[in-house]
């Protein structure tokens, strides 16, 4: 596990994942511009990441998540981590493009949103992770991904 420390909140990554945590309890975590600048940087950062497969948001504190919402707090961050296992429990490629397709989706039409969604599931087909999967499925075992 790996941290980075920022004025407001700190990162942790490691396992494919990547944990923000906006660390001003006292002022119940609250998305004030310094902290939005902060978070901007290191979601920019954890995208271009290929060791990191999902990112989860936190706030320090037992209060508030983010000042601004009500937010179920007890288990939630063991909720996200359960979330973030299950997603990265699919094959390296998978994860990684629909990362890519979903970022490049929001500013496309939806007709180029659509065939770059087939394009992706396209090139995913003849991947040596889509065989394993289908082995695994059928041996009734866990695959084990190499993300080729």
């Amino acid at each position: 596990m790996t941290a980075t420390t920022y004025q407001t909140m700190r990162v942790e990554t490691g396992d494919r994942r990547a944990v923000i945590t906006v660390d001003r309890p006292e002022a119940r975590n609250a998305l004030s511009r310094q902290v939005l600048t902060e978070l901007r940087d290191a979601l920019a950062a954890l995208r271009d990441d290929d060791r990191v497969g999902a990112v989860a948001l936190t706030g320090a504190g037992e209060r508030a998540v983010v000042a601004g919402a009500d937010i179920p707090l007890a288990g939630l961050l063991d909720e996200a981590r359960a979330v973030a296992a299950r997603i990265l429990a699919k094959g390296p490629l998978a994860v990684q493009l629909a990362k890519l397709v979903v970022r490049t989706g929001m500013d496309a039409d939806q007709r180029t949103g659509l065939a770059l969604e087939r394009l992706a599931r396209s090139l995913l087909y003849t991947t040596a992770d889509k065989r394993e999967g289908a082995e695994a499925f059928l041996g009734k075992r866990a695959p084990q991904f190499e993300g080729r």
